[in-house]
């Protein structure tokens, strides 16, 4: 069993014979400025309404061909509420999280844009009552538990807490990797330790 997380560990020590790497080395994204992420909103083609909550709309769009998901917020007043949710999801990196790729913050007249991966299942509360999610086995459920449970624990090591933890606030990519989202209630409680991935 490999126990070393260090990456000169694995050059140190090659993998031999029929050994094989089977959970990868997890390490934090680049830290960019806030200011790097801001994305000229000319740039994003809304294609069609996902989901809409007493706050905000989920829109499917693209950067180019890449297929993405769009957050907007229903009414100007949460314009500060959308850019500290930007803000959060910005200093988080994990694989268990929805990935933030860029925020639209200009013209100010304009509701801020959070762009993130586009998860292609789904919420997993919308998945699990599918045909495919109702065929899950007790293994496959148990997997999923697991990379929430992840993600959860890296929140947690970064002093956050995300206070709206359910089935609709997870979603599903198209290999049945599950990631944690919406963070727009998510509150730091407490300094972050030192062992970011979780």
């Amino acid at each position: 069993m490999l126990t070393s997380s260090h990456p000169s560990y694995f050059s140190e020590h090659p993998i031999i014979d029929n050994n094989t790497l089977t959970i990868p080395f997890e390490r934090e994204k680049p830290q960019v400025p806030f200011k790097q992420a801001e994305l000229d909103r000319s740039i994003i083609k809304m294609i069609n309404l996902i989901d809409k909550g007493n706050f905000g709309e989920v829109w499917l769009g693209r950067i180019q061909a890449v297929e993405v998901a769009i957050k907007m917020p229903l009414h100007v007043a949460a314009r500060d509420d959308f850019l500290k949710e930007a803000e959060k999801m910005h200093a988080m990196w994990h694989p268990q999280l929805v990935l933030f790729l860029g925020v639209c913050v200009q013209p100010e007249n304009e509701p801020v844009l959070i762009i993130t991966e586009y998860m292609k299942k789904g919420s997993l509360a919308k998945y699990l009552k599918s045909q495919e999610g109702l065929n899950l086995d007790t293994l496959e459920l148990l997997l999923i538990l697991d990379q929430v449970a992840s993600g959860m624990r890296y929140l947690e090591s970064k002093g956050y807490v995300h206070r709206d933890l359910r089935a609709a606030n997870v979603f599903v990519t198209e290999n049945l990797q599950v990631k944690v989202g919406d963070f727009g209630q998510s509150k730091m409680i407490s300094t972050p330790s030192h062992n970011p991935t979780g």
